[in-house]
């Protein structure tokens, strides 16, 4: 994590291999890492809120279900939970460009449960579609889901850490029968802010149809 301070449009940020000098390549990186920020919103992790209780996950940057102090929590996805078998919520939490601590978001992937289907694996595109984070990063519990042609529980981990990450500007859900859909707060519907892309990151089931699956979908 990082030491970030917006003030009078001006962005100051402290990093290990750039120092506070503020050499031509540390400005460069700056006014990189602003632009993304413009299009979207500082991360502060995210938690589980399980209908029956049973698959709560706790915001790994607090400990509990709830976000940091500041952030503004995001009802996005809503997936089935596999150990109550009921629905659940998965919350994000976001903070507009003004005053924020900054902790970079280095993507999510989901990973089967231990001697089930593979089917229920989903890669991290910042690590090139790998089961895991980039270097640097930190794998984080975010979620439990179940895999709908696997039929088994998997876990979803967030990374974040290292110095690459991305500014997170939301995510969204799509079913495969066309209903349930569940839309970026960020743009109010199934797709990304304007200059950010989507990258698939879980695929769940949904517990109100339970005939159908749907993919999630955050955006950088």
């Amino acid at each position: 994590m990082h030491g970030f301070v917006v003030a009078g449009g001006i962005a100051f940020l402290c990093l290990a291999l750039v120092g506070c000098g503020g050499t031509a390549d540390g400005e460069e990186q700056i006014e990189d890492i602003q632009q993304e920020l413009n299009n979207g919103k500082a991360f502060g992790g995210s938690f589980l809120i399980d209908d029956c209780g049973g698959n709560n996950v706790a915001n790994p940057f607090t400990g509990q279900l709830n976000c940091p102090a500041g952030y503004t929590q995001y009802k996005i996805n809503r997936q089935r939970d596999p150990e109550s078998g009921c629905g659940g919520w998965q919350y994000f939490c976001g903070q507009t460009q003004s005053g924020f601590w900054f902790s970079s978001f280095e993507g999510i992937y989901q990973l089967h449960d231990p001697g089930t289907s593979t089917a229920g694996d989903v890669g991290n595109s910042r690590a090139g579609g790998a089961l895991g984070c980039p270097s640097g990063a930190t794998a984080y519990p975010m979620s439990r889901v179940y895999a709908p042609e696997s039929h088994a529980g998997a876990t979803q981990y967030l990374c974040s850490g290292g110095i690459n990450g991305v500014a997170f500007s939301g995510a969204y859900e799509v079913n495969d029968c066309g209903q349930h859909n569940r839309n970026n707060p960020l743009t109010g519907a199934t797709n990304c802010p304007a200059g950010t892309a989507p990258h698939k990151y879980g695929r769940a089931k949904d517990p109100e149809s339970p005939g159908c699956g749907f993919n999630q979908y955050y955006c950088y």
